[in-house]
């Protein structure tokens, strides 16, 4: 099996972007204190474009394209596919959800953490814990 793109020094959850509009994005939900830096219980969600599907040639070079610290770390990550209806626009990316390891479960807004926005969470600045 080939290797088509990697992500180092990450033990993250990870979930895929299931819009149309952004196929190389994944999500890393900071499982341990490996190279995130922020403290003993914090984390991070990291959002990267794989760049797969670009037509470049070569071997693909993620990119991060946004962040947030969180106040705890992942169990575990989910994306949802994108909206429907009247809030179809404003959810256009989906939603990404994290169970973290303090038994909180956080929301955000990808599309914000890309365009550098706060995106969500419990606590409006990046989510989980107190």
């Amino acid at each position: 099996m080939t290797r088509i793109a990697q992500v180092d020094d990450h033990g993250s959850a990870v979930a895929w972007c299931p819009s149309k509009s952004h196929p190389d994005v994944i999500a890393l939900g900071a499982k341990d204190s490996g190279g995130v830096g922020f403290d003993d219980y914090g984390g991070e969600l990291e959002l990267y474009d794989l760049n797969i599907c670009s037509p470049e040639s070569g071997t693909p070079r993620p990119r991060p394209v946004g962040s947030v610290k969180t106040t705890s770390r992942f169990a575990s990550i989910g994306w949802s596919a994108g909206a429907a209806g009247p809030v179809a626009d404003r959810f256009r990316y989906g939603l990404l959800a994290g169970g973290m390891i303090d038994g909180s479960v956080c929301v955000w807004d990808p599309r914000a953490i890309m365009s550098g926005g706060v995106g969500g969470g419990k606590d409006g600045g990046g989510g989980g814990g107190g």
